[in-house]
């Protein structure tokens, strides 16, 4: 491996659930190597392996390498999502019962699911929040049983009626209470992205299964797949990595290998168009994650490269400076400026990102509801042209 060295090794060896003898005594003699441990610790806990991390390590029969202080550490993130993750459960699981009372589907989407069906163990697993898909027109239901029950009901707004067509939220609906938080997702996917996926046709993929008690929708393991791939992708374009998912990759091949079927996984990928996404991703897990896929999957391309060349901007810490997050910021919107078609629209998106709906300035500066909007249209403006001089500014730092 290069920047990232010996630190992400030990992750990559680290971080399987099910490792062989010859990899437990691979980890092992990484972990002689040490020689800054603080380092190793910041990362692992920054990529949320920790927790696997600590079981990998707790499984070998010399532990003795390891500082008690560091062993002690990873056992507290082992705690800490425990805890968090049962919580997450309990929430969940009177949510999906509330709803099944009113006769309202969903299929739970990453964490939540892949904690259990696929880690097995509640503490491995980072969790954020939850997150499901629904139908659309059962949102406004959900919120309003959810709203009597205590939780905010947070709208994801758009900048403009034209962005809310084209570039819509994924979870245009959030739910809130007491630090935990359900998205409500409608779709996956946007026009800007590669995927040409409707959320009828994942409908049409799931099927039902007992989950954590309830009955729930899932996708096949083929389209989980394909979401948990599509769903890495479009972080590492936004310099956003997030390393675990290289992991829920890898173990949900291992666990589902005897199921799997890789000729519909291609065929499913062709016909919503992320085939090349997709092979970008799962050339990295092969790569560095020591995941197994077909020889069609695993083969270098330009495109590959490209991956290639963001995910490294991420190992080394290129990617999560202040300045490299608004150069980011700004390639996002360049894009989806020219995914637009007709110079109209192209127009009408500009004029809506330096001039929101009121509602979306209200949200975004944190004001009252009878707020004067003027001057703030004003600092908007400032404050735009400020950080496209930084993005602008960086990129030319870079070029020379």
């Amino acid at each position: 491996m290069q920047g990232g060295g010996l630190a992400y090794e030990i992750l990559t060896l680290g971080s399987k659930l099910e490792p062989s003898s010859s990899e437990q005594y691979a980890l092992r003699q990484k972990l002689l190597d040490v020689t800054d441990w603080e380092s190793l610790l910041d990362r692992a806990i920054g990529t949320h392996l920790a927790p696997i991390l600590h079981r990998s390590i707790s499984r070998l029969e010399d532990q003795t390498m390891v500082p008690s202080e560091v062993r002690q550490a990873l056992n507290a993130s082992y705690d800490q999502v425990l805890a968090r993750n049962i919580k997450l459960e309990k929430v969940f699981g009177d949510f999906v019962r509330l709803l099944s009372e009113h006769g309202i589907s969903l299929i739970p989407l990453k964490g939540i699911y892949l904690s259990e069906a696929v880690y097995k163990d509640a503490g491995l697993r980072h969790l954020s929040d939850i997150d499901v898909l629904v139908k659309e027109p059962d949102l406004d239901q959900i919120c309003n049983l959810m709203s009597a029950r205590g939780w905010q009901v947070k709208n994801m707004l758009k900048r403009s009626s034209l962005e809310d067509k084209f570039f819509r939220h994924a979870h245009p609906r959030t739910l809130i209470k007491g630090g935990l938080i359900i998205e409500l997702h409608t779709h996956l996917y946007n026009s800007d992205q590669a995927a040409e996926l409707t959320a009828a046709a994942l409908w049409d993929d799931a099927r039902q299964e007992s989950f954590l008690g309830v009955s729930i929708q899932q996708l096949s393991t083929e389209m989980l797949l394909q979401h948990t791939c599509m769903h890495l992708h479009k972080h590492l374009l936004s310099h956003e990595l997030k390393v675990l998912n290289f992991c829920d990759i890898r173990e949900i091949l291992r666990v589902r290998s005897a199921v799997f079927n890789w000729q519909r996984f291609q065929q499913l990928a062709q016909q919503h168009g992320c085939i090349n996404e997709v092979k970008q991703v799962l050339y990295l897990s092969s790569k560095y994650w020591n995941v197994e896929v077909p020889l069609e999957f695993g083969v270098s391309s330009a495109s590959a490269v490209l991956a290639e060349e963001k995910y490294w901007s991420f190992m080394t810490g290129l990617s999560t400076t202040k300045t490299a997050f608004l150069k980011n910021r700004l390639h996002k919107k360049v894009r989806n400026y020219n995914h637009l078609d007709s110079s109209a629209d192209k127009v009408r998106f500009l004029i809506g990102f330096v001039f929101p709906k009121a509602d979306f300035m209200r949200q975004r500066y944190s004001l009252q509801q009878r707020s004067w909007l003027f001057p703030w249209y004003g600092y908007r403006v400032l404050e735009l042209s400020i950080k496209a001089v930084r993005a602008i500014f960086s990129q030319s730092e870079k070029s020379s």
